[in-house]
């Protein structure tokens, strides 16, 4: 990535990793907080990694590590976007065969594993989408908005969502102007 010397280089950046993402091209994020770390969501990634390698999937299928996505109980969790499909407990009772099934149903056919489905506690239900699980679909996440969407460690990610944006906009006003922001900010 280029050096990023100005609020104009920054746009430029910025508009050029969103128009280099494709929306509809299939990507699995994988929780990285503590919580799935434990229960082995980094083999969890590196085992789906190299099955998608194999398979020739890897130039197709965007894999990344995020932050935390909450429900931690429910570890490891991943979302198939574009989908929003949310997987639970992936790996636990079987990690070749949840990879397996990962790939052919999900990604191959556009199905869902049931099996790997958050399950209402409620209801009894099994629900595919991860806004329609009451955990998150009660959420408005604000500071949070990205977490569980983005790798901590890719900038681009970063960028791709405005990261920056507050710099960009200081960087574009009057020393005085931002010292009355921050005064106003309380």
């Amino acid at each position: 990535m280029e050096r990023i010397t100005s609020v104009e280089g920054l746009t430029a950046v910025r508009q050029k990793i969103v128009a280099g993402r494709d929306p509809n091209r299939p990507r699995i994020t994988i929780c990285g907080g503590t919580g799935c770390r434990a229960n082995n969501s980094v083999e969890l990634a590196e085992r789906l990694a190299q099955e998608l390698a194999r398979r020739g999937l890897d130039v197709k299928v965007e894999l990344k590590l995020s932050g935390c996505h909450g429900l931690c109980q429910k570890g490891p969790v991943m979302v198939v976007d574009p989908q929003g499909i949310f997987y639970q407990e992936v790996g636990l009772k079987g990690i070749e065969a949840d990879v397996n099934d990962i790939i052919e149903k999900t990604l191959l056919k556009g199905e869902t594993v049931e099996r790997l489905l958050y399950r209402d506690p409620t209801t009894k239900q099994r629900i595919a989408n991860y806004n329609e699980i009451p955990f998150y679909k009660r959420q408005m996440r604000i500071a949070l908005k990205n977490n569980g969407k983005i790798d901590p460690k890719d900038l681009k990610d970063y960028l791709e969502v405005d990261g920056y944006t507050a710099l960009a906009k200081v960087l574009s006003m009057d020393p005085d102007a931002v010292i009355e922001e921050m005064k106003k900010s309380g």
